[in-house]
C-alpha cells in the first residue's frame, strides 16, 4: 500500500498543481505531521489510548480517498496526506508494539527481520504494479489503486488492534517526557557530543525523501521506461531485503569506517545514476546504492543504542534518531522539489545527493581519528 501510495503521489500532485516545488512542499508536510504525532503520542502513553485514533485517521482517510475519485480537489489531497501522515506513524508504534508482545530477547530481532523484509517486498511490488496499471490509461484507475491500498491497511491495523494481548504496554519507542527547559539542555547535550551520528539520520531521511519524489517522475518522463517504470522504485526497494548477514565480512571494518565507505559507495552510485543512459545499468545503480547504504544503516543505529546505554537519557537517542529522520524526509522533498522547478532536470537532485553522502563520508573518516566519542563507540563494539 505504502509502495503504491508514495510512487502515485507525485504524479498525481504534479498534474493538480504544476509545480514541482509545490508538490515538494505538500509531500514533506506529511512528514512534518509524523513529527507532530511523534510529540503527541508524548501525551497518550498507552496503546488502549491511541488505537481508537489509528482507526478513526484511516476512516476519515478513507472518506477523503472516496471524495478525491469523484471530485478532484488540492485541499482534500492535502488534508488526506495530513490523515496518512498521522496513520502511518501511529501504525509503526504499533508494530513494534505487536513485535514486542510476541517475541522475547531471543526472538524480537528475528520477527523484527521478518516484518522489515515483507515490508521491503511489498515498496518494491507497489511501484511495479501500480506503473503497470497506468498504461491502461484510465483515469479513474489512478484513484482506485490508491483507494484499494488504504483499505488493505486499514484491515492490517484492524488486525494489528484485535491481535494485541495486553493493551497496557508502554510504547516501545518512547519519545520526550520532559520540560521544554530540560528538553532543552538535553538536547544540546546530545547535539555537541553526536552531531555526526544524528547527521546520518538526517542523510537517510533526505536519501528517501529525494528517491521517492523524484524516482517516480525519473522513470516516466526521462527513461520512457513505460510499464517497467515502477521497476526503478523497486530497485530502490529491493535491497532492504538483504540480510544483515551477508555483509559479515564488513565486520573486520571499525564502524565509523564502515559507514563511511558505505556512504562513499552510496555516493559513487547516485554519481553514476545521474551519467549513465542503459536503464539496466541505472537499475543497477539504483539497486548497488541502496545495498551499501543498508550496511550504515545497522551500524549507525548499533553506534547510537551503544551510546544510549551509557545515558540515561535513553528515549531522548531513540526519538532523536525519529526526529533527524523525519526532518530529513522534508528537507529531501523540498531541496528535490526546488531542484526539479529550477534546473528542470530531474537527475539533478542525485548528483546533489551525491556530493551530500560524500561530504558524509569525509565526516565520518576525519571524525574516527579526531572525535573522542566515534572512539569510544568502536572500542566499545
Amino acid at each position: 500500500a505504502t509502495g503504491a501510495i508514495l510512487y502515485l503521489l507525485p504524479l498525481y500532485l504534479l498534474g493538480l498543481v504544476g509545480s514541482a516545488a509545490l508538490v515538494g512542499l505538500i509531500i514533506g508536510s506529511t512528514y512534518l505531521w509524523n513529527i507532530a504525532v511523534d510529540l503527541l503520542l508524548t501525551t497518550l502513553g498507552k496503546k488502549s489510548r491511541y488505537s481508537q485514533i489509528v482507526k478513526v485517521s484511516f476512516l476519515v482517510l478513507i472518506l477523503f480517498a472516496t471524495v478525491n475519485t469523484v471530485h478532484v480537489d488540492i485541499r482534500f489531497v492535502i488534508i488526506s496526506l495530513l490523515m496518512l501522515g498521522t496513520a502511518q506513524e501511529l501504525f509503526q508504534f504499533g508494530t513494534y508494539q505487536y513485535i514486542a508482545q510476541k517475541g522475547n530477547d531471543h526472538t524480537y530481532a528475528h520477527l523484527f527481520s521478518i516484518f522489515s523484509f515483507f515490508s521491503a517486498l511489498g515498496l518494491s511490488l507497489g511501484p511495479i504494479v501500480s506503473s503497470y496499471v497506468l498504461t491502461i490509461h484510465y483515469r479513474f484507475i489512478f484513484d482506485i489503486v490508491g483507494y484499494i491500498a488504504l483499505i488493505c491497511v486499514g484491515i492490517s491495523l484492524i488486525w494489528l488492534d484485535r491481535h494485541s494481548q495486553n493493551h497496557q504496554l508502554e510504547l516501545v519507542k518512547p519519545f520526550a517526557r520532559w520540560s521544554l527547559v530540560k528538553e532543552w539542555h538535553v538536547w544540546r547535550h546530545l547535539l555537541r557530543g553526536d552531531i555526526t551520528l544524528f547527521f546520518a539520520f538526517l542523510l537517510f531521511g533526505v536519501f528517501w525523501g529525494m528517491v521517492w519524489f523524484v524516482g517516480p517522475l525519473l522513470s516516466l518522463d526521462t527513461l520512457h521506461l513505460g510499464a517497467w517504470a515502477g521497476v526503478l522504485m523497486g530497485a530502490f526497494s529491493l535491497p532492504r531485503m538483504l540480510p544483515r548477514s551477508w555483509f559479515k565480512a564488513l565486520h573486520i571494518i571499525s564502524p565509523p569506517y564502515q559507514i563511511a565507505l558505505s556512504f562513499l559507495c552510496t555516493g559513487f552510485s547516485l554519481l553514476l545514476f545521474t551519467v549513465v543512459t542503459n536503464p539496466v545499468l541505472i537499475l543497477l545503480c539504483a539497486f548497488v546504492a541502496v545495498a551499501v547504504l543498508q550496511i550504515a544503516y545497522p551500524t549507525v543505529a548499533t553506534l547510537l543504542e551503544e551510546k544510549a546505554k551509557q545515558s540515561q537519557d535513553q528515549s531522548q537517542y531513540e526519538g532523536g534518531s525519529l526526529l533527524f529522520r523525519n526532518v530529513g524526509y522534508i528537507l529531501g522533498s523540498l531541496i528535490a522539489g526546488a531542484l526539479v522547478a529550477q534546473s528542470h532536470s530531474l537527475t539533478y537532485p542525485f548528483l546533489v545527493l551525491s556530493l551530500l553522502f560524500f561530504i558524509a563520508a569525509l565526516l565520518f573518516a576525519y571524525h574516527a581519528k579526531t572525535t573522542s566519542i566515534v572512539e569510544w563507540l568502536s572500542r566499545k563494539i
